[in-house]
């Protein structure tokens, strides 16, 4: 095999609650993670020597400043040997929005790679591998629904998210996700629902369930609040079941009962804002068949 091509999958947050800071500064969380079929497609070649990265969007850096690059290196310093591979990032998932894309790249290319010089490395070890890369790495090579502790690279797995389809909204800002834990020091927290009235609704299949306990913390960490509930109130005044922003921002994400609901709904969303149809999905990274 001289190449192969994977999907990336994005993720989106249904409950996320920071807990503590360590004392190395990285803070603990509790929260259930969902993987949706938005998704970048990632191209890896064998190579004589060294690591080539090309992208289909230029400001994405292209050495050792991503996470696909270091993914490589990883596996490098992980199997003692080199691993001369060209990688082509086709990106989709929009960068700072807390989706997990760079993530998400990272998995496609472990696992990938993994595939393409036939290294024989167990899912074991390709999650410590990835843990070390980013604490996101671990649910994006997995994938499904996810109950994520820790700094969110410990997982448990939970049933499904009942069907349904997702508008996901990108503004047009971004969100620097160190920026936002910072503010966790001196913010004053409200109140949200608890990740686990997430996972008994889950437990349960009960869709509204699910979308009555979506929470995130960061919804009050960012300066762009207002934007963000503003956003949240137009997805739910258009027929979502449930609205939050994911991760650290700055993507919000509406629940539909159909898809009919969402493609309706997607009419409303600014025209200065990216959106995304998608549906839930139950792995993290996809091989493809050549011509797929």
């Amino acid at each position: 095999m001289d190449a192969i091509t994977l999907r990336a999958m994005a993720k989106v947050n249904l409950n996320l609650r920071i807990l503590d800071t360590l004392p190395d500064g990285y803070h603990t969380v509790r929260t259930v993670m969902q993987s949706v079929s938005l998704s970048d497609r990632i191209t890896l070649r064998r190579q004589a020597q060294g690591i080539s990265l090309s992208c289909n969007r230029p400001y994405i850096p292209t050495d050792e400043r991503n996470l696909a690059y270091k993914a490589v290196r990883a596996l490098e310093n992980c199997t003692g040997r080199e691993l001369p591979v060209e990688i082509h990032m086709d990106k989709r998932i929009p960068t700072q929005a807390g989706l997990g894309g760079g993530s998400a790249d990272c998995a496609a290319v472990l696992t990938g790679l993994n595939t393409l010089y036939g290294l024989g490395l167990k899912k074991a070890r390709l999650l410590e591998v990835g843990a070390s890369l980013g604490a996101d790495v671990p649910m994006c090579l997995l994938g499904g629904t996810r109950l994520g502790e820790h700094l969110g690279e410990q997982l448990s797995p939970l049933p499904a998210l009942p069907p349904c389809a997702l508008l996901i909204v990108k503004p047009p800002f971004g969100v620097n996700t160190a920026r936002a834990y910072a503010a966790y020091e001196t913010a004053e927290i409200e109140p949200t629902p608890a990740p686990e009235e997430t996972v008994q609704a889950l437990k349960s299949g009960s869709l509204a369930g699910v979308c009555a306990s979506l929470g995130n913390t960061f919804e009050q960490l960012t300066d762009k609040r207002p934007f963000i509930e503003q956003l949240k109130t137009l997805l739910m005044d258009n027929g979502a079941l449930g609205a939050l922003m994911t991760g650290s921002g700055s993507a919000v994400y509406g629940v539909f009962a159909t898809t009919a609901a969402a493609q309706q709904a997607r009419k409303a969303v600014p025209k200065n804002c990216a959106r995304f149809l998608c549906h839930p999905v139950r792995m993290g990274v996809k091989m493809l068949r050549p011509g797929e």
